[in-house]
């Protein structure tokens, strides 16, 4: 709804289709207030998300303080503590940012009469939640960049092993090699969901960038965003789901 409200409002001759299908000239604030509701709704069926978000974030800094004298050991380890320490603080965030979007939940009904926060302290609320969002989708891109620079290391010598081994060996060493395949391909599937991971989290940032004014972008821009993430998050879902029920 919002990229056909900003093509309406953009391109004379959608704006025509439109109105003639409705049969009325004023379809702009329509559309705008649609794509609001719209919105809304997505926001109930979130509400109590930033439970799990915290709930992601306490499990995440428990396992580096059970970890903590394993760190520094090694350059391996010390990756690995960056990138739940990256992990950590982009779940709290996040549920920083759910938290206060459903604090302001009521007042963003419209309802007259019916305020929690008003209107002054609703705007302020809705302001820092986007800015807890940002942060922490800035927190995961970075995660995704550590951990596929660290895949593509592990990946490789497993790969040119894989590659290099003979024909004529023996069973132990075909047996290794078809580990190795496994592990090859169990690597490309996790540098997959990585490299998705990290595009969702790019595409995302103009979203609340553009709502605190640092990244300016159309809404006809952010509802192509909006769609892109919508279909990269629900890949990710849809492969989880096939695995999940591939066990049963």
């Amino acid at each position: 709804m919002q990229i056909l409200a900003a093509l309406v409002a953009d391109s004379p001759a959608v704006f025509d289709i439109v109105a003639n299908a409705l049969n009325t000239h004023e379809v702009r604030r329509p559309l705008a207030e649609l794509s609001s509701r719209i919105g809304l709704i997505r926001r109930f069926i979130r509400f109590f998300r930033f439970m799990d978000a915290f709930s992601d974030s306490y499990r995440t800094f428990t396992s580096l303080t059970d970890s903590s004298g394993k760190n520094g050991a090694t350059g391996a380890s010390t990756t690995a503590y960056l990138e739940k320490t990256l992990d950590g603080l982009a779940s709290t965030f996040n549920g920083m940012y759910l938290l206060l979007e459903a604090a302001t939940i009521v007042d963003a009904l419209g309802i007259q009469g019916l305020t929690v926060l008003g209107a002054e302290l609703a705007f302020a609320t809705k302001i820092e939640a986007q800015r807890c969002w940002f942060v922490a989708l800035v927190f995961g891109a970075l995660s995704c960049v550590l951990k596929l620079s660290k895949a593509q290391k592990v990946a490789k010598p497993v790969s040119e092993k894989t590659v290099n081994a003979k024909d004529d060996a023996g069973k132990d060493e075909k047996r290794r090699v078809t580990e190795g395949k496994s592990q090859v391909s169990k690597m490309t599937s996790q540098q997959t969901r990585l490299s998705r991971k990290l595009m969702t989290c790019l595409l995302d940032l103009p979203l609340p960038g553009s709502i605190v004014g640092w990244i300016p972008a159309s809404p006809g821009t952010l509802g192509l965003l909006m769609l892109t993430t919508s279909v990269l998050s629900g890949v990710d879902v849809w492969e989880r789901c096939g695995r999940e029920v591939g066990k049963v």
